[in-house]
This record gives C-alpha cells, sequence and structure tokens, in this order.
C-alpha cells in the first residue's frame, strides 16, 4: 500500500489521527498546505484544536460525575489554602498571595472543558488536559495507557480533575501540594531579584566611586614623537603638559622609554636635585598631568 501524498487529505488525516491517538504532531508543521509559515501554522493548529475537542466531547457524552464542586468556589480555596499563607508570607502579602493561588487553580468540569482545551496554547498539553478530564469521568481515554494523574501544573496555573474530590488522605492534597510548589518558585524568583538587584547597585557605586584600572595601548605617535620625555628643555615639557591626560596616561601604560621612568620615579621619590623635570620648572609640586591621571594609577613607582 502507497503512501499519500504529504499534503493531500489522506496525509492530513492521518496526521490528525496520529495527534489524537499519541498526542505527537510536528511543531513545524511540514506539509500542511498554506502560503506563509504563520498561515501554515495557525491553519494546523486550530484543525487538530477542533479535532481534539471533538472526540473529547462525543467520548465524555453520556458519563456524568456524581461529585459535585462547593459553591462558591473562591472562598472554599482560600479557606483550604489560607493557613499555607500565614505560615509563609507577611500580613502584607497574604492578601495578593491567596489572590494569585486561588485563581490559578480550575477544576476540569463539562462546563469549562472546551474553554481549556481551546485556550491552551500547547497542543501536547491539551491533549494530557483531554485525557485528565477523561479519566475523571471513567470514558475511554485516546490513548491505551492508564491515567493515574489528579491534575496538571504549568507555570502558576493549575488544572485539577474531579478525581481530586475522591481523596480521602488529608496529607495527599494535590491542590495544597501545587500552591505549595507555586510559593516556592514566586519565593526563589523573588529572592533572585533581589540579589540581582543588590549587585546591580554595588557594581553601580563601584563604577562611580573606582578608577579604571589602566588598559595596554600601543603607543602613539606624538608619543614616538615626545622621544624619552626626560630633557631638561623647558619648552619640550611646556608642550608635553598641553596634551590631553587621558591620552597620556594611555601612553605611560606602556612604560616602553626606560629614560622617562627612570625620571618619573625620580620625580615621584621627591629628588629635587637629579630630577631635571622640577629643576626646570620652578615648582614645589607635581605636573597638572602627573596630579590628575597618573598618581593614583602608578603607587608603586
Amino acid at each position: 500500500m502507497s503512501m499519500p501524498a504529504v499534503g493531500s487529505s489522506l496525509w492530513i488525516k492521518g496526521e490528525v489521527r496520529r495527534y489524537l491517538t499519541r498526542g505527537d504532531y510536528d511543531a513545524f508543521f511540514a506539509g500542511w498546505p498554506g502560503r506563509t509559515v504563520i498561515d501554515v501554522a495557525t491553519d494546523a493548529t486550530q484543525r487538530l484544536r477542533a479535532a481534539l475537542v471533538e472526540v473529547t466531547l462525543r467520548r465524555a457524552r453520556g458519563f456524568e460525575r456524581s461529585v459535585t464542586l462547593p459553591e462558591p468556589i473562591d472562598p472554599w480555596l482560600r479557606s483550604k489554602l489560607g493557613p499555607m499563607v500565614q505560615g509563609l508570607f507577611t500580613v502584607y502579602e497574604r492578601n495578593c498571595v491567596l489572590d494569585a493561588l486561588a485563581g490559578g487553580i480550575t477544576f476540569l468540569t463539562p462546563h469549562n472543558i472546551v474553554d481549556v482545551l481551546t485556550t491552551e496554547p500547547w497542543l501536547s498539553t491539551a491533549w494530557r488536559l483531554a485525557n485528565l478530564y477523561l479519566d475523571s469521568l471513567g470514558a475511554q481515554r485516546l490513548d491505551s495507557q492508564a491515567g493515574e494523574l489528579v491534575g496538571l501544573s504549568q507555570g502558576a496555573t493549575c488544572l485539577v480533575s474531579l478525581v481530586y474530590f475522591d481523596q480521602t488522605d488529608p496529607f495527599a492534597d494535590y491542590v495544597v501540594h501545587e500552591a505549595a510548589r507555586v510559593c516556592t518558585v514566586v519565593a526563589a524568583q523573588r529572592s533572585v531579584c533581589r540579589s540581582v538587584v543588590t549587585v546591580q547597585c554595588r557594581s553601580t557605586s563601584l563604577s562611580t566611586s573606582a578608577r579604571p584600572l589602566p588598559t595596554r595601548v600601543r603607543p602613539t605617535a606624538g608619543f614616538l614623537r615626545w622621544g624619552a620625555m626626560a630633557s631638561p628643555d623647558r619648552r619640550r615639557w611646556s608642550g608635553t603638559r598641553r596634551r590631553s591626560c587621558r591620552r597620556m596616561s594611555g601612553s605611560i601604560t606602556e612604560y616602553t622609554c626606560r629614560s622617562w621612568r627612570r625620571q618619573f620615579a625620580r620625580e615621584m621619590a621627591g629628588d629635587a636635585s637629579q630630577s631635571g623635570l622640577r629643576r626646570n620648572d620652578g615648582l614645589r609640586r607635581r605636573p597638572h598631568w602627573v596630579s590628575s591621571c597618573c598618581s593614583a594609577r602608578y603607587p608603586a613607582i
């Protein structure tokens, strides 16, 4: 028997059948008809999702669950999750945490199963939710494996089947367990955010208070033109002083001139008898560019 051509109606039916029986599908939707990639992905997703909803409703027809949800559901969830939230969070955070936890828990019922399957962004998760709903009703699953799950959690959202109300062990409360997991994730994210903010504040304070480390650069043409830069000639020294401080400090980093290094050491040591720079300058202070750029960078010289 020959395989159907890719993109034909028989091939599309085979892809839909594969998704319904195994929950498997091609995430790139290669071979599906359409003009653009977005159109292909949109049309294929809608077709697979519609087939899933249709099969789920058809298999669930005639099955009913005797368990009814507590009405209203929000106060019931708050009373169940309240003791845990009071023990983990402060007074100022309890109301917000309770609102988030209670709003993220959804029970799969015949009234909301269509909305849950159509709004779930992942097709694989929607297929698992359909099996979870069929298990809670006692209907035939989409696959042949036996299901033992009570619910599924994704992020801060928890989807629970009606099998949850069959549990009699107070220590096997799935809702409280998943709510605790969400609280743990939120607490971890909050601590990580605080550490990141602290590191950013420390790095900002260091960058504004500490001087940058010297960077090695190649000698510029002006540095080579200055030569030894230790000449006692006052005119050459005056011309050097007018150079840019940043350019000068970057050039000195290389220490390519031994005569200038010795002269700089004498100047820093205060030896007026051997320092041609100080003798010719006639001042009892270091030059402008030395005091503003290089004194803090080269304290060991």
